[in-house]
């Protein structure tokens, strides 16, 4: 089974993204200019493009093979609510889908191996499930 995730974010959250990483364009092009490393490079010219587009939308695609991929009711409602109502732990996600949280928390966990899914710490302590793909592709 092929699985693509699909991310989609405009040009600005982009550039966000490498500001946040390089700290500024200047500060890439010197590393850049000192290392001629081609992830560098191509970051520094993808920086420089969307600069002057940052409303165009890019679409990243993350594929990868898996032979043990099951994907059943309750784990398309875990995705679609994490991605709609993004709730603040796996206890407020148990009572948006209205299941108990040991119904819940075997899903939640598969989703995480199989990459679908992430936790962030957030307060108290509590695990913040997130997906970051816009789109999930399975081909058999």
């Amino acid at each position: 089974m092929i699985i693509s995730l699909v991310k989609r974010q405009y040009g600005k959250s982009f550039i966000d993204n490498l500001e946040e990483q390089y700290k500024s364009i200047d500060n890439l092009q010197i590393i850049v200019d000192k290392t001629n490393n081609m992830k560098l490079l191509v970051d520094l010219d993808n920086w420089k493009y969307y600069d002057e587009h940052p409303d165009e939308i890019i679409e990243e695609e993350f594929t990868f093979l898996s032979d043990d991929l099951s994907f059943n009711e309750i784990d398309y409602s875990i995705i679609s609510i994490i991605k709609t109502d993004h709730p603040r732990s796996i206890r407020e996600l148990s009572k948006k889908l209205d299941k108990n949280i040991s119904t819940v928390q075997p899903h939640v966990k598969k989703l995480e191996k199989q990459g679908i899914i992430e936790f962030i710490k957030g307060s108290k302590n509590n695990n913040i499930p997130i997906c970051n793909f816009d789109a999930i592709k399975i081909e058999f």
